[in-house]
């Protein structure tokens, strides 16, 4: 989103557009005050050549405008510019121009996990069509449930829990746990209907500049500071996962300690994975976003199948995960001589 002098623009998925999708872009006036009517022209440009290009009208303060813009096709990541020029309905000079940067995203970013999970059980809890498309893309067979206590009667080696899927009813996840306990791996997606997510505390709190990344981590394979960034969706506030003093858990994207120290003290996250008896738990509060056209959420989910595919680890406590190994520069031979020995 972008707060110019007179207009708000605000671009679907934070302009992280995937190819062959009708993206959008919105716009309204800055003030209330009474305004006369404006056009809007617009143009898509990619490396001095318009892709695409359109004209609106903006009528009044009172209402906002929505844009539909065709995201081009590309093979590789494109960064490309969304260009404007506001001026008076009836005529005369421009009243505002400017651009906002456009990344535009090839449509394969689902891999191939057919011999991944050939002999593996996946269960998909979610009331949603989309999630299932993605697992139908990457050629994972999945059985859907739509009551968790079937999971006591299926092959249930990967357990995928849609958004909000979970109640705050006492035993709602107890399932869960026991599957996790006995080998499965569970992912949960976002989940704001339980006061308790896997025996964490969920608290609401604010986005803020202490928020940190893991970026060396599977799960976050491929992305770079903006587009982590733009994982948060432009959200404000978020249900983080409140974790204890040293818990065997690994926080991914969290907030950092405000005066850190050497005794490991609660974390505060929104990704956190972690062993659980023979099997593995992530947990994931960040917003999945439309997965269908959302490239991020797409390229996040297929972290997530590749991050599930693999053999849980063990966790380590914070206090007891290595420190960096300082290596240091090779020192030239020396020999060392009694005085006696000197020529």
């Amino acid at each position: 989103m972008k707060a110019a002098a007179l207009l708000i623009f605000a671009l679907s998925h934070t302009g992280h557009w995937l190819s062959g999708t009708n993206a959008t872009v919105k716009i309204a006036w800055a003030a209330q005050a009474p305004v006369a009517p404006a056009t809007v022209v617009w143009e898509l440009r990619f490396d001095g050549a318009t892709v695409s290009s359109g004209r609106t009208l903006l009528p009044d303060a009172k209402r906002a405008i929505e844009i539909a813009v065709a995201a081009p096709t590309v093979r590789v990541r494109t960064t490309v510019q969304w260009r404007y020029h506001v001026s008076p309905a009836d005529g005369g000079a421009d009243i505002e121009a400017g651009s906002l940067p456009v990344w535009i995203y090839p449509p394969d970013l689902i891999d191939d996990y057919s011999r991944q999970f050939a002999q593996r059980g996946v269960v998909l809890f979610d009331k949603s069509e989309s999630l299932g498309r993605i697992l139908k893309q990457a050629r994972i067979p999945c059985t859907r449930v739509d009551d968790l206590s079937r999971l006591a009667t299926l092959k249930a080696d990967v357990v995928l829990i849609g958004e909000d899927m979970i109640d705050d009813t006492v035993f709602a996840q107890g399932p869960l746990q026991a599957l996790a306990r006995n080998g499965s791996q569970v992912l949960l997606l976002r989940q704001s209907r339980p006061r308790m997510l896997m025996n964490y505390r969920l608290s609401e709190r604010n986005i803020s500049p202490s928020f940190a990344w893991r970026n060396d981590h599977p799960l976050l394979d491929g992305f770079d500071a903006d587009e982590l960034a733009a994982l948060l969706g432009g959200q404000k506030r978020a249900l983080a996962i409140q974790l204890p003093a040293d818990e065997p858990a690994l926080e991914i994207g969290y907030w950092s300690a405000e005066m850190p120290g050497n005794d490991p003290g609660p974390i505060d996250a929104l990704l956190v994975t972690k062993r659980c008896g023979d099997g593995r738990v992530v947990m994931c509060q960040l917003p999945m976003g439309n997965i269908s056209d959302d490239p991020l959420s797409q390229i996040f989910l297929n972290n997530m199948l590749n991050y599930l595919a693999t053999r849980p680890e063990p966790t380590p406590r914070p206090s007891e995960r290595l420190s960096p190994i300082t290596v240091s520069a090779p020192q030239a031979p020396s020999i060392h001589l009694s005085p006696g020995d000197q020529p």
